[in-house]
């Protein structure tokens, strides 16, 4: 089960790295200049805007790399307590541990990233199936550790 999740968070991750490329490369072609074209002061200004936006773009394109990236490392770490690498399932929600994620849902649960410098990390280090996890103000079951 781990690996189809696993799977299905990059699939999800890749969908929104290619919007991000799309947008990206949408954003530079407005920003290329024709040097042999007259411009006036609002097309550079334009131009200008659509640099800067491409450029802050990048910074969440490079993250769901990265993310991508150690997730693909985390299908072959298998683990039986709340650890780097764990997918853990409760009634509500799948929690990855170790790795940021955007707002993600699979088989109508939330998928949650936890990294280690996350403050609720320490709280949660060493669950295991049938512990309790206490996030915000519910309490959850955990069902699976993988």
């Amino acid at each position: 089960m781990k690996q189809q999740i696993l799977d299905g968070i990059i699939r999800q991750l890749r969908q929104q790295l290619n919007g991000y490329q799309q947008r990206i490369d949408t954003l530079e072609t407005s920003a290329a200049v024709d040097e042999t074209d007259t411009t006036d002061l609002d097309e550079n200004s334009q131009q200008d805007e659509a640099a800067t936006m491409s450029s802050l773009l990048q910074l969440p394109q490079q993250a769901l790399e990265d993310s991508i990236s150690t997730i693909e490392t985390f299908k072959t770490i298998a683990c039986s307590q709340f650890a780097p690498g764990a997918l853990i399932e409760t009634d509500a929600h799948f929690l990855l541990i170790g790795v940021s994620l955007p707002t993600l849902e699979l088989n109508g649960k939330k998928v949650i990233g936890i990294t280690t410098k996350a403050p609720v990390y320490g709280a949660l280090e060493g669950k295991k199936k049938g512990d309790e996890l206490h996030l915000g103000k519910k309490d959850y079951l955990i069902l699976s550790v993988s």
